[in-house]
């Protein structure tokens, strides 16, 4: 983001209120919020430029795609009106929309004497897509240089936990009362597990000693329909002003027991922990430039699955700034994780990857073996970089046990059966963790791995539809366009195989079929031990290209 000559065209301001001049100081901001934000979101980025796909993703994430594309395109003539003779620097294709570097320079130092202002100062669109890559980013953030350099990484993170744990209150609004009031209970007992697995929160299901102004409440309502069944209700609020941040319904048809909980409510209890997430990064680090532990963490776990190799550089660090603050074992497992995703979508050799998660998953274990993130991790570093899918399966299983709501747990799970032949069972494992991922970061995962266990199966449309939704919900995903060339060809389908060895082909140098067929360390074995996988096909396709 660097100017190349002495007066640029546009100089942009982000830290504290933004804003972008003209060489004669002229305020040339555009005053629609949501194009100022497209600015930002395309300044932000390293080359200048975003897909429309993306952008679109970020700003209007509530509307559909032409809603949306259409959108873009008015936030796209507004900048154009608004920059004026210096209108060119905005520049756009089909698929991307960039500016052109050689004609700006980025501010990102407070100005004047106000050293605490944040970036992109009050620029709220109300959409929680921007809204949490503007956490992330006000987390990474580094004011290292006046041209911006820095910016978006985390070398420059503060090495300290100064932070008070949040407090979370669990507020039951049946408490002991027969079998409604056991329900609420039972998905407040799910919810407070998946909170301690992955952050440090001040948890109370009754009123504490003292109630800290900044507390969150999560009141939790179960009633009985005259229709049948139960419905379960929660709202998120907060204690300080009473505002209402979120509230959901979900149904269920049964009732959970001692030995056993409805999926319904434990992917509902996973929702209501990943929403209390959510408010918690959105105020923490809007209002404090020192993230803490819980803030890196929750923000790294999130970029570990967007299977970019820069955004999994960056979870690493912040996992590892994370440790450095607070020694918990769940965030060494992340760190294995990432191994394990940058050996399968090709970021880095499979050696180092295997020997540096041996290490991580080895101390994450031995801190805190009790975790079902951290006994899923250990499971899917045993199967991918071991390839021993007994210990797997067993670390799988004692993972859902521990937290039956863990959609990884089920992934993982899944798997394993899938090696050891076990179809029909890695099927009904698939739907239960695709039910308990369903509006969450890992939606996509899941689907890719009901794919996989519909065609083991023998339900090869299905398979094309989950693996279809997997890609959409995550175009960088390399394992499902693999699966879809595999899958395409097999069947004769050489549209839709042209389509995904396209995609390889942008996601991977130098991809080709046979690559299938020739590269033993290629990550493509559960690809290899499908019924439909077929080697002579997938080269006739390669010699048509």
């Amino acid at each position: 983001m660097a100017c190349a000559g002495p007066v640029p065209d546009l100089r942009f301001h982000i830290c504290g209120q933004f804003h972008v001049l003209d060489p004669k100081g002229r305020d040339v901001t555009p005053k629609g919020r949501k194009t100022q934000a497209v600015l930002a979101l395309l300044v932000t980025s390293d080359t200048g430029g975003r897909t429309r796909a993306w952008l679109q993703d970020k700003l209007w994430s509530d509307r559909g795609p032409e809603q949306g594309a259409g959108s873009l395109r008015q936030a796209l003539c507004e900048i154009r009106r608004s920059f004026g003779p210096a209108k060119d620097t905005l520049q756009a294709s089909r698929n991307a929309v960039w500016l052109d570097q050689s004609r700006i320079t980025v501010n990102a130092k407070p100005a004047g004497l106000d050293k605490n202002a944040e970036l992109f100062e009050g620029l709220d669109v109300r959409d929680d897509e921007f809204d949490l890559w503007l956490v992330s980013l006000r987390a990474n953030a580094g004011y290292t240089s006046d041209t911006g350099a820095g910016l978006g990484t985390p070398d420059t993170i503060k090495r300290k936990d100064n932070a008070k744990m949040r407090q979370i209150i669990l507020n039951l609004q049946n408490a002991g009362q027969g079998e409604i009031g056991f329900i609420e209970e039972i998905t407040a007992e799910a919810v407070k597990r998946n909170l301690r697995e992955q952050a440090d929160f001040d948890v109370h299901t009754s009123a504490p000693p003292a109630t800290h102004p900044d507390a969150l409440v999560i009141e939790i309502q179960c009633f009985a329909p005259t229709s049948g069944g139960f419905a379960i209700r929660a709202a998120l609020q907060t204690v300080a002003d009473g505002k209402v941040l979120w509230s959901d319904i979900h149904p269920t048809a049964t009732a959970p027991t001692f030995e056993s909980t409805p999926p319904e409510i434990l992917a509902f209890s996973t929702i209501i922990a990943g929403r209390i997430f959510r408010a918690f990064l959105m105020d923490r680090v809007s209002n404090d430039f020192d993230p803490d532990a819980n803030v890196l963490a929750l923000l790294a776990m999130q970029k570990v699955f967007l299977l970019r190799a820069d955004e999994a550089q960056n979870a690493e660090a912040m996992l590892e700034a994370a440790y450095e603050r607070r020694q918990r074992g769940v965030y060494q497992a992340w760190l294995a994780q990432i191994n394990t995703i940058s050996f399968i979508e090709g970021f880095a050799a499979r050696d180092e990857m295997a020997s540096s998660a041996e290490q991580t998953i080895a101390l994450a274990l031995e801190t805190e073996g009790e975790n079902s993130q951290v006994l899923t991790v250990a499971a899917n570093c045993a199967l991918v970089f071991d390839r021993d899918p007994q210990l797997a399966g067993h670390l799988a299983r004692t993972a859902v046990r521990a937290n039956p709501a863990n959609a990884m747990a089920w992934w993982v799970l899944g798997h394993v059966q899938l090696y050891c032949g076990q179809y029909d069972e890695s099927y009904h494992t698939s739907c239960r963790g695709q039910v308990l991922a369903r509006g969450t970061f890992l939606q996509y995962w899941l689907d890719f791995q009901k794919a996989f266990a519909a065609a083991f199966c023998g339900k090869l449309d299905e398979a094309r539809i989950h693996g279809q939704a997997s890609s959409i919900l995550r175009p960088e995903f390399r394992a499902a366009h693999r699966f879809a060339l595999a899958l395409n060809t097999a069947s004769g389908d050489d549209e839709h195989a042209r389509y995904a060895f396209q995609k390889l082909r942008k996601l991977e140098e130098g991809f080709s079929p046979s690559r299938f067929v020739n590269d033993e360390d290629y990550p493509v074995s559960l690809i290899r031990s499908t019924p439909f996988y077929n080697t002579r096909k997938l080269l006739e396709f390669e010699a048509k290209l």
